[in-house]
């Protein structure tokens, strides 16, 4: 079952991003976020949101925004 096999990748794997979520589970962020959702809310999961690493730049496709900076961590 995904939602198994997802919950054992996460633990196995400290600190992981989104993006590797998406690529090993071969899903959309927003199907990925879908999922891990319940764990966060319930407090299973811990989320660290990417944030700004410059200031003012003209960084072109929201470069700056780091994405594969979502991480995910199992309590």
């Amino acid at each position: 079952m995904l939602i198994l096999e997802l919950k054992k990748y996460i633990i196995e794997h400290p600190r992981v991003s989104l993006l590797e979520i998406t690529k090993k589970f071969n899903l959309s962020g927003e199907q990925a976020r879908n999922m891990l959702d319940p764990w966060v809310e319930r407090g299973k999961l811990d989320r660290f949101k990417p944030t700004r690493i410059c200031g003012g730049c003209k960084c072109v496709n929201d470069e700056c925004l780091v994405l594969s900076m979502e991480l995910y961590t199992w309590k």
